[in-house]
């Protein structure tokens, strides 16, 4: 069971990674559009919201496995409160 747990934190922080990655290539995005705008040139932009959003649901996904992973490390196999005999 530890090893289950174990790759499922692992599986949980890869995707943490990724969606770190995905945030801060939309920070540069971001800027670059600002960039462009302020600059007033008129051209088709980039809308990088679908971008977002798709980050932040893969944070909160990762998230949510870590999580998961890290709580069955901590599980007990035998219960906390023990019947006197």
């Amino acid at each position: 069971m530890h090893t289950f747990a174990r790759v499922i934190a692992l599986v949980g922080l890869v995707v943490i990674v990724v969606a770190a990655v995905i945030l801060g290539k939309n920070i540069i995005d971001i800027n670059q559009l600002h960039a462009v705008a302020s600059a007033n040139r008129s051209t088709n932009f980039f809308n990088p919201v679908y971008d977002i959003m798709w980050g932040t649901g893969l944070a909160l996904v990762g998230g949510f496995v870590a999580g998961l992973g890290v709580a069955l490390m901590t599980r007990r196999n035998e219960p906390t409160l023990r019947r006197p005999s």
